[in-house]
């Protein structure tokens, strides 16, 4: 919520500009109000987030990376901008639909955003959907030298005296996007540059009139470009924030002003490495067409015969058309493209494909020819159906997102669409801490969670990973036995903050129902941080944490006992032999060992870089001090990252205990809340499963369990064991106390039945001992007796 007392100086500003009291009462209800939608919950190929802007104070909503997020970024560094906010109130639009009714609609723009000179109502497109809504709605989008205007909301607005703009995404340069990220952050920092280091940087550029950003680095014998990069920010030097990637600094040219920046930038010559447009055939040929025409052109020179004469013939059309000798006798092979299938035979055959398409269960590719092959014999009796390769070559042909999608889903057809141009792609980090993901996977691996009557009660545990998106660098992970949570998320940038004091600028991850928890984007707010996430069912977007649990896999868990990696046919292992028998890996061990492996893969080198993430993240660390955002592991951050508990999820005694989970908790404040009131606000430690926190009259008091003291004694290892076997591992130790409460169970009715048997012998035995023997013994010594008589007519002859 904005704070009133800047509403109150916005509303001021824009009456001073002589806005109409309609326009003013629109900007205060935007203002006073919580945005009107959740902006990319309907997201298919672009990555939505909130953006923890630093000069408001207040997260702002983008619906994607390329196009809104650009905006945003160009305001939050713009001087000229006074406030910004997401989603103002919807307005009602009278616009023609595509047959031309004339209907009432809702309308709700992007952004409002208040200025020094005034307010813009904002809409963000890029150029791509700009035209696809031009060609649909010629008469509402329309485009006057590069300036388009959507007129239905721009007349509304300008009814109530607002400017209505829209903007092209496409329009702005990716480099100078990534450039306003770290100048952002260098300007939060707001890193003194003392007189001397100014004064240097004069005397440098005195000698030369321009020099590179990394060449003034090494002069001036600086081991980070934050002090540079400060001066970039005040405007005492200058480069191209279009033209030079600022943490590519061997490339960056500066200069102490604009007009010997940009003769250093005609005079330098720099190599281009754009991507070219498609070149004809005729100018770069095949190897087999370039032997071929070589051979043409020595047959065209010495040839006497037809084949020679037509060659320069060739030759001299050629010419005509601004050719070489060698380019007009490069040969054009295109055969013969007509399809040679009947019609009748291709119309049912297309038919029977796009029917195919639309059925949702799985047959083999046999049974669909065999299918088609009956229904082709009776459509046409006359003609032959196609052959099974025929028939695949023309499935290949139809739209496979909408194929993949009638058999899986948005899933699996977001998996068979084709990737997005790489030109047309963000810069999404280039530095270390710029941006981090996240992700949660189930180990294909069995771990101890305890131990009871001889025997290991095992779960699969949940890792969850957070890596640096520049570097590939594995910054933190944590183990869980429940799904994806809270507490795995809190863990997460508890360590992340307790080995590096920081956390990454942006967050991303997919769209799960903990990482859009008011819990985790509350927690990111908290320390500023900004969250994005990927299209709905799309795993395109998170390829280094996935690459991090492939590596797990390979080379990990494939060596440890108790993995199912290989486990295919479950009615194959005998009970003994099966991977939840064979598991010796406890929790303690788990962290442990994957602690160890973190190092070893953050010290090997991925994929074609040219260092292991190690010496990539450190180096850019280095470099650039002022990425990511500073955290205090203190008491404030502690508390923050604890995780609310629900208030049937413990209760409170007389004496002002607290029950949760079995464990008793006390602290000499809570003794106030009783009998006043029956609950109190509870926050439950991630990483103590002894600890909680306790509101109390407007302050936060930490109640602690038996067990706190020795388990604050032991090493890391073996307190995020303990943590996750107390608080997650109840299922599996109420089922080892089942196990062991049937035991004694047994073993109970076993005594008190040998008990009873035990009366009843010495019951019975008493009058029948002078006899000597009993009644069932007398039994069973004649049947025996029988037997032997049997066994002894048998043998005899």
């Amino acid at each position: 919520m904005i704070d009133k007392d800047v509403v109150s100086r916005t509303l001021d500003h824009l009456a001073e500009l002589g806005y109409p009291k309609s326009a003013v009462e629109y900007v205060r209800s935007a203002l006073e109000s919580e945005p009107s939608r959740v902006a990319g919950q309907f997201a298919k190929g672009n990555v939505a987030g909130n953006y923890s802007s630093p000069t408001q104070g207040f997260s702002v909503q983008s619906e994607s990376h390329g196009a809104e997020l650009t905006y945003i970024l160009r305001w939050e560094y713009s001087t000229d901008v006074l406030l910004y906010v997401d989603q103002p109130p919807p307005v009602e639009l009278y616009k023609r639909d595509k047959n031309g009714v004339l209907k009432r609609s809702i309308y709700t723009p992007d952004f409002l955003v208040v200025e020094q000179g005034g307010v813009l109502i904002v809409e963000v497109k890029r150029e791509s959907d700009l035209l696809k809504n031009a060609e649909k709605y010629p008469e509402q989008w329309v485009c006057d030298n590069g300036e388009w205007e959507y007129v239905p909301a721009h007349e509304h607005f300008d009814s109530i005296g607002l400017p209505h703009v829209v903007l092209n995404a496409s329009s702005l340069s990716r480099v100078r996007t990534s450039n306003l990220k770290a100048l952002i952050r260098v300007a939060v920092e707001g890193v003194e540059v003392g007189s001397d280091l100014r004064a240097a940087v004069a005397a440098a550029l005195d000698q030369r009139a321009w020099t590179t950003l990394f060449d003034l680095k090494v002069d001036l014998l600086l081991r980070s470009y934050t002090p540079l990069l400060q001066l970039i920010h005040e405007g005492a030097i200058f480069t191209d924030f279009d033209r030079f990637l600022l943490t590519k600094p061997a490339a960056v040219l500066v200069a102490d002003s604009q007009d010997i920046l940009e003769a250093a930038i005609a005079s330098e010559v720099h190599q281009s490495v754009d991507t070219p447009s498609d070149v004809s055939i005729l100018l770069v040929p095949s190897g087999k067409a370039a032997k071929r025409a070589l051979a043409n052109l020595e047959l065209a020179k010495d040839g006497r015969d037809r084949q020679a004469r037509r060659c320069r013939e060739r030759i001299r059309k050629g010419k005509e058309r601004g050719l070489n000798a060698f380019q007009s006798l490069i040969p054009q092979w295109k055969g013969n493209t007509s399809v040679k299938i009947p019609s009748k035979v291709v119309s049912f055959l297309v038919k029977h494909i796009q029917a195919e398409v639309q059925r949702k269960d799985f047959r083999s590719a046999k049974a669909i020819h065999d299918d088609y092959r009956a229904l082709a014999r009776k459509k046409h009796p006359d003609f032959e159906p196609v052959t099974a390769k025929t028939y695949s070559n023309w499935v290949k042909k139809e739209d496979s997102v909408l194929r993949e999608y009638a058999r899986g889903g948005r899933r699996k057809a977001n998996a068979a669409a084709p990737s997005t141009n790489v030109t047309d792609r963000e810069i999404l980090a280039s530095r270390a801490f710029e941006r981090g993901c996240i992700d949660h996977t189930l180990l294909k691996l069995f771990v101890i969670v305890v131990e009871s009557n001889g025997r290991a009660y095992v779960r699969r545990p949940w890792l969850t990973n957070l890596v640096d998106d520049y570097s590939d660098y594995w910054l933190a992970f944590f183990l869980s036995f429940e799904r994806p949570s809270r507490r795995s998320l809190a863990m997460i940038f508890r360590n992340c903050v307790r080995e590096y004091g920081r956390v990454p600028e942006f967050v991303h991850s997919d769209r799960g129902a903990e990482l859009r928890s008011t819990y985790y984007q509350g927690l990111l707010a908290h320390v500023g941080s900004s969250p994005d996430w990927n299209p709905a069912a799309n795993s395109r977007f998170n390829s280094q944490a996935e690459l991090i649990n492939l590596h797990i896999q390979e080379k990990w868990i494939a060596a440890r006992p108790g993995n199912i990696i290989d486990f295919d046919n479950r009615r194959k292992y005998s009970r003994g032999f099966r991977p939840q028998d064979l598991a010796t890996v406890t929790l303690r061990d788990a962290f442990r060992e994957l602690s160890a492996y973190r190092h070893i893969y953050n010290d090997t080198v991925i994929g074609t870089r040219e260092a292991p993430p190690a010496v990539l993240f450190n180096q850019s660390s280095e470099d650039f001090g002022f990425s990511g955002i500073p955290t205090s592991f203190d008491e404030n951050f502690i508390v923050a990252s604890s995780v609310d508990t629900d208030r049937d999820k413990y209760k409170i005694r007389p004496n002002g205990d607290i029950i949760r989970k079995e464990l008793h908790f006390s602290h000499p404040e809570l003794r106030r809340v009783r009998p006043k009131k029956s609950h109190v606000e509870v926050r439950e430690d991630p990483e103590n499963p002894y600890r909680i926190f306790c509101r109390v009259e407007g302050s936060w008091v930490a109640a602690l369990s038996g067990g706190h003291n020795v388990f604050s004694t032991q090493d890391a290892y073996s307190r995020w064991g303990e943590s996750v076997r107390v608080a997650e591992g109840r299922p599996v130790r109420d089922f080892a106390k089942s196990y062991s409460g049937e035991l004694v169970a047994d073993r109970i009715r076993d005594f008190n039945e040998g008990e009873s048997s035990r009366l009843e012998d010495n019951v019975v035995q008493f009058p029948t001992h002078a006899r000597g023997q009993t009644e069932v013994e007398e039994i069973f010594e004649s049947l025996r007796s029988e037997e032997l008589e049997d066994l002894e007519s048998e043998d005899s002859p």
